[in-house]
């Protein structure tokens, strides 16, 4: 599953209107055209499922960049020079010929493998963090929507996202098989428990889950402590925990005067979501430039300091925006919500 040969046929029978539909579909599943997917969702369909999708999200970043730099494993264009890069021309070739496997099951070439960790000039590949969300999001939905213009879109999104990384020279068969796998632990351990538990549920409810003395603080506590403990663990990209302290800030906001309903017209939801990105990208590039002015970029702080308030800006700050503009209502005055 290591094999250079595969890639290589898949890029044999590849002309230039086959790499650009599939450099098409490497956008739609990059982090940014998944978390621009979950925005839809969350502002334009079902808030709660778009929240629930967000955790699923976080998440699967967490895991799968943990995961590239435990294994450490390098990409087929590292390997090969044979491997081209369609649209990626501002990564470096490799010195390297024949570095694949020798054998379907085999493992890389201790020796070349060895030399690319002394001094790598790319990014590790397993798992691929393209597969893992494309599954993580398509796979999260096609449990909530069973529409059949919607089964179609899935199954194209999780067939062309992760074949784009093959045939594109990102990524071993390996490296989308172990993103398969991060993907449907994401979907069956986080999103469906999540969206079923009812303990959860009745906290977005402002009701006490215990059923007994209010747990308020305590829930509100780990929430806030659980994505810096995150950022303690060697290996662990600060992306993932910025992501997810930001949502879980958002959701404890949103808490407290209680859920946007779903209702609402075709542009008044267009427009929510419009104005969803628009906050985020707009802070996200003031706060970029801001962080670079206080602290080193590529340093864990940098990643916090402008993803967090952004994320907290877009989803809160969208939907209170969205309220005092009239495109949103609150959901029975913030008490019992419907199911995501």
């Amino acid at each position: 599953m290591f094999q250079v040969e595969i890639i290589l046929f898949l890029q044999s029978i590849a002309g230039d209107a086959v790499n650009a539909f599939f450099r098409f579909w490497t956008v739609i599943g990059h982090g940014t055209g998944i978390f621009a997917a979950v925005l839809a969702v969350m502002f334009g369909f079902r808030f709660r499922t778009g929240i629930i999708l967000a955790y699923a999200a976080a998440v699967n970043a967490v895991v799968t960049y943990f995961l590239k730099d435990l294994f450490a494993l390098p990409r087929p264009s590292s390997m090969d020079a044979r491997v081209r890069l369609p649209g990626r021309e501002d990564i470096p070739g490799t010195p390297f010929r024949d570095g694949g496997s020798d054998r379907f099951f085999g493992a890389l070439p201790r020796k070349t493998l060895s030399a690319f960790r002394l001094d790598p000039f790319d990014t590790w590949g397993f798992p691929s963090g393209h597969t893992s969300g494309a599954v993580s999001f398509w796979g999260s939905l096609l449990t909530v929507w069973r529409f059949p213009w919607f089964r179609a879109a899935a199954a194209a999104a999780l067939l062309c996202i992760p074949l784009s990384r093959m045939v594109l020279g990102r990524h071993f068969l390996a490296d989308v098989l172990g993103g398969y796998a991060v993907g449907l632990t994401v979907v069956f351990g986080v999103f469906r428990p999540m969206r079923r538990s009812r303990r959860i549920q009745a906290w977005l409810d402002r009701e006490d889950p215990s059923g007994g003395k209010n747990r308020e603080t305590p829930i509100i506590l780990i929430l806030i402590a659980i994505p810096p403990a995150l950022l303690l663990i060697p290996g662990i990209d600060p992306l993932g925990p910025a992501f997810l302290l930001g949502l879980n800030l958002s959701v404890i906001l949103l808490r407290r005067r209680g859920f946007p309903a779903d209702d609402g017209t075709l542009l008044q939801r267009i427009l929510r979501v419009l104005a969803a990105v628009a906050l985020f990208l707009g802070a996200r590039i003031l706060l970029t430039e801001a962080a670079g002015r206080l602290v080193s970029e590529g340093s864990r702080i940098f990643e916090i300091f402008r993803t967090v308030p952004a994320l907290v800006l877009c989803i809160w700050g969208g939907v209170e925006l969205g309220i005092r503009l009239g495109l949103f209502k609150r959901a029975d005055g913030g008490a019992a919500l419907p199911a995501a």
